[in-house]
């Protein structure tokens, strides 16, 4: 968990504290012989918005393969408009450098 302390360190124009905003997040792994397999997820709300992601991914040997998933919520349409949902996936190859 993650949390700023610090009240107003961050303002803006119109005087109010931006810089408030609470995260949280988590990661776990399984690991066997050849296989490595991490899961992740971390939310974040702040003023005006709320962020999450999660994330899996797996190695077998030298290749990986792994998908991301992200959102952010806009509560104050000045600031931008609308939700972002993003999809990201990835494959890897690792290389054996001598």
């Amino acid at each position: 968990m993650e949390s700023n302390l610090v009240s107003d360190a961050i303002v803006d124009v119109n005087g109010r504290d931006i810089s408030d905003r609470t995260g949280y997040g988590a990661t776990v792994n399984w690991a066997n012989d050849d296989w490595s397999v991490n899961a992740n997820f971390a939310y974040m709300d702040a003023v005006d918005e709320e962020n999450m992601s999660m994330g899996l991914n797996a190695m077998y040997k030298n290749f990986g393969l792994g998908h991301v998933y992200a959102t952010n919520e806009y509560d104050n349409s000045s600031f931008a408009v609308g939700d972002v949902n993003v999809h990201t996936t990835y494959a890897s190859y690792q290389l054996k450098m001598c």
